[in-house]
């Protein structure tokens, strides 16, 4: 027998009337709430018998998670909420006023980039882009 690539998975074809995959994901996604991952939209999709490649569908969970401001801890993290302390509100402070920001615009910087993800691979992407520069 003869090895053949695996296709993505697919059913079949419902158009949903007017609304884009990304629309449908992001719905899905925001239904779910904060745990949403790409299992669980695979799952509904199938449920309402739509067609779709699962690496466009990861795309538009990342998408949608950052849209709706759910950022996704990586496997095998334990994200624990450690209290505030007077200290760490004086570092805040301090890092927004060093950058000349207000704290709500340096908090929807970090908000976009706890949405991107990866920081180190930010980072790399962003020198990668200056030396392209020039």
């Amino acid at each position: 027998m003869a090895k053949t690539k695996s296709a993505e998975p697919t059913v079949p074809a419902a158009k949903a009337a007017d609304r884009s995959m990304r629309e449908i994901v992001t719905e899905i996604v925001q239904k779910i709430g904060s745990e949403a991952d790409l299992d669980q939209v695979v799952t509904a999709l199938k449920g309402q018998k739509i067609e779709f490649a699962e690496s466009t569908v990861r795309q538009y969970v990342s998408a949608a998670r950052g849209e709706l401001g759910f950022s996704k801890p990586r496997k095998g993290s334990r994200v624990v909420a450690e209290p505030t302390t007077v200290a760490d509100l004086m570092a805040a402070r301090k890092l927004a006023e060093e950058l000349g920001m207000k704290q709500d615009k340096l908090l929807a910087l970090v908000q976009k980039l706890s949405a991107f993800g990866d920081l180190g691979k930010l980072e790399a992407c962003l020198e990668a882009l200056e030396e392209l520069a020039g």
